[in-house]
């Protein structure tokens, strides 16, 4: 599986209030069933976007800091608070729980491995260094 980060305009025109259109981050996840697709862009993808905002690369800095202590043994569970999603992370998964509606039938708890948001994580603090264009795009491959 894939992950491409690239740039999507807002709209196109100005919008109803004069606004000229902008450019907007965007991920997606390539080369998996759609259950798989929807799931990663649902919780991993998005908790990228919310969470670790590119205006604020610190916070990315910071969990990838989290995950090298867990990796090395150094601590066993690191907690993660965003604007999207509780992340718990440990040696073997990632674990995501909605911020506002916690676990619920919308929002229900979800996982995935630590390798996969580890990779999916440092390719979005990639690209959030990338310039600001609508020709920027970076894909990483998610390990097996």
């Amino acid at each position: 599986m894939k992950i491409r980060f690239y740039f999507v305009w807002s709209h196109t025109g100005k919008d109803i209030y004069g606004h000229e259109p902008r450019l907007w981050r965007a991920s997606e996840l390539l080369d998996a069933s759609p259950e798989i697709v929807r799931l990663y862009n649902k919780y991993l993808l998005s908790a990228l976007c919310t969470d670790f905002p590119s205006h604020h690369p610190e916070l990315a800095d910071d969990a990838i800091d989290d995950i090298a202590h867990i990796e090395r043994g150094e601590i066993e569970v690191a907690e993660w608070g965003g604007e999207g999603f509780c992340h718990s992370l440990t040696r073997d998964t990632v674990t995501f729980e909605h911020a506002v509606f916690g676990e619920c039938p919308e929002w229900p708890i979800w996982s995935c491995p630590l390798s996969h948001y580890k990779v999916a994580l440092l390719g979005w603090r990639r690209f959030i260094d990338m310039p600001r264009a609508i020709g920027s795009e970076l894909i990483i491959e998610l390990p097996n």
